[in-house]
């Protein structure tokens, strides 16, 4: 979702320019990015996996002498076209043009979030060899989040939906007021860096995947404050990094849109969470096993929260989806959930949110208005 994908980023940043400053350098994660993974696979068959992404598995005879297989990520992969969109990091697999005497199985690692309003159970693999996407027979596993289909050859490879099955019923908007705050390491002191803004972002198509068509009210005001027209993210917004609030707990925040033609005129209000998650365990920099570990967090004892483990650049497909809890404190990772994750540097997000959905004339149902503090802690990985 790009309002979310915003979100991450916006904070994130700014939290890991200060940690890079860190005189305690523990290495980055590996996952993603221009990752060049490279295995020898021979006739007994084998596997080369990007953690997270994507995974071929050779099967005996396929290959009659030993080949120097390739992974890596397609940064400017060619569009789907139409309404289809990837779900997806597109992975380029080579040598180019291996044939393989026995199929080989592809098995890809998608993002629930971007599906938009396609379904899961229609997801399918897509192969370019330079001469357009081409769909392969997919089998789809809702539960893992992950979709397989039988190759005979390499090329691009990447996990696809048709975005737009459901028809837009009027603009889309998605209204957010949100604190991202991030505790980094300074010069061996802690830091808590709090980034507040308030958002807006609007779609004539349909949404929340990327939108075909973003379109524009007059302006748009949250309370006391204008918010600014950003051509690079395709948003409204409102930011500040302060060390004393901007927002404030607990205090109402309505959203006036100003309309025009293309954007209905819309007020809309919605309440920022009485607390802000603190977690309690890990702590910042903590180094933790592959094989499971617990967390606990003080949520001010109500409210909705979420949870999410993701990578230092803002990827929310590590562990596929958020996890809603009731706030009861504690949550553990098992090895089972972890198994996909290489060593390295992780972030843990907290997110105690209130969300409604808009109900107003001239926009979709599906609209929504958020507010939320987000609470997040780099931590190591290791075997």
């Amino acid at each position: 979702m790009k309002y979310w994908s915003f979100i991450v980023v916006s904070f994130l940043t700014i939290g890991l320019i200060f940690a890079g400053c860190s005189s305690d350098d523990k290495g980055t994660n590996s996952n993603g990015g221009d990752q060049l993974i490279e295995e020898s696979i021979g006739p007994a068959g084998g596997t080369i996996e990007m953690t997270g992404e994507a995974a071929l598995e050779i099967p005996v005879g396929a290959v009659v002498d030993t080949v120097d297989f390739s992974m890596e990520e397609n940064d400017s992969p060619e569009a789907l076209g139409g309404t289809s969109d990837f779900v997806s990091t597109v992975v380029t697999i080579g040598p180019a043009g291996t044939q393989f005497n026995i199929p080989a199985t592809i098995t890809i690692d998608y993002n629930e979030s971007n599906l938009g309003g396609g379904s899961e159970d229609d997801i399918t693999i897509y192969t370019n060899d330079g001469d357009g996407w081409v769909a392969l027979t997919t089998t789809v596993d809702t539960d893992s989040n992950r979709a397989s289909a039988e190759v005979t050859h390499l090329s691009d490879f990447g996990a696809g939906v048709d975005t737009v099955s459901t028809e837009a019923e009027g603009i889309f908007t998605a209204l957010t007021v949100h604190r991202g705050v991030v505790y980094v390491e300074y010069e061996r002191q802690v830091m808590k860096i709090r980034t507040d803004f308030l958002m807006a972002w609007f779609d004539s198509t349909w949404a929340p995947c990327e939108p075909e068509k973003s379109c524009h009210p007059d302006s748009v005001h949250c309370n006391e404050y204008v918010l600014e027209w950003s051509n690079q993210e395709d948003v409204y917004k409102y930011m500040q990094l302060v060390e004393t609030e901007f927002l404030e707990l607990g205090e109402t925040y309505t959203y006036h849109v100003y309309g025009n033609d293309e954007v209905p005129s819309l007020d809309a209000d919605i309440e920022f969470p009485q607390y802000e998650p603190v977690l309690t365990d890990p702590t910042m920099n903590d180094t933790l096993s592959l094989s499971g570990f617990d967390i606990s967090w003080d949520g001010g004892g109500g409210g909705t929260l979420s949870l999410a483990l993701m990578t230092t650049t803002g990827d929310t497909s590590v562990l596929g989806v958020f996890l809603d809890t009731e706030n009861d404190g504690s949550h553990t990772y098992t090895a089972s959930d972890l198994n996909n994750l290489t060593p390295g540097a992780y972030v843990i997000v907290l997110n105690m949110f209130n969300y409604e959905n808009i109900d107003a004339e001239g926009y979709d149902p599906r609209s929504f208005i958020e507010a939320m503090v987000t609470n997040s802690t780099m931590i190591y990985l290791e075997e």
